[in-house]
């Protein structure tokens, strides 16, 4: 079930919600959740290698 825009917005979506990762038996739209946290994880470490001169 594809939604369509209103008319006049230009805007794509980057996310194919169609695909078979993104059904709702499987994991839906949570895996995309993942990427969030894993971002702050790798800003994290690398704030903290910078401070230690590394």
């Amino acid at each position: 079930m594809a939604i369509e825009p209103d008319p006049g917005d230009v805007r794509q979506d980057p996310v194919d919600v169609e695909a078979p990762l993104f059904a709702p038996g499987l994991l839906g739209l949570h895996v995309l959740d993942y990427n969030f946290a894993l971002q702050e994880l790798l800003d994290l470490s690398a704030a903290k290698a910078e401070a230690a001169g590394l």
